[in-house]
């Protein structure tokens, strides 16, 4: 719910429910549990198949994982609030908007789409 500053979960049955931050969600970085934490106009999702959900949150340029199991998110790469192209190390890289993401399950790199740039993360 990019607009809304929020991911949400739709389960099988139909239920829908927030995986983190709070009904209309405020926008800001927060780095917390469940619904306190805080998204600015997330976009791309990508399931690592283990457990964890990277989510493209473009607004404060970085990628942000969500523990599916405890509910726990935390920053995986980017500079908060530091708009850039930069190679590097995870607290190192800088965005320019990421706006989605696709794992290889091959080799379980994560490409991350930024506009017209195509860039690859070695993930865990």
């Amino acid at each position: 719910d990019t607009e809304n500053h929020r991911p949400r979960r739709m389960s099988v049955t139909g239920g829908v429910g927030d995986l983190s931050s709070p009904y209309g969600g405020i926008q800001g970085h927060m780095d917390a549990n469940g619904t306190t934490a805080q998204f600015s106009r997330q976009r791309g999702l990508a399931f690592d198949g283990n457990g964890t959900l990277v989510v493209a949150d473009s607004d404060n340029f970085v990628l942000r994982e969500i523990d599916i199991g405890s509910g726990n998110v935390s920053t995986l790469a980017g500079g908060i609030g530091q708009q850039s192209h930069a190679e590097g190390l995870t607290d190192q890289a800088r965005f320019d908007k990421p706006l989605d993401m696709h794992f290889d399950p091959g080799t379980g790199d994560l490409f991350i789409s930024e506009g017209t740039v195509l860039r690859r993360m070695y993930y865990k």
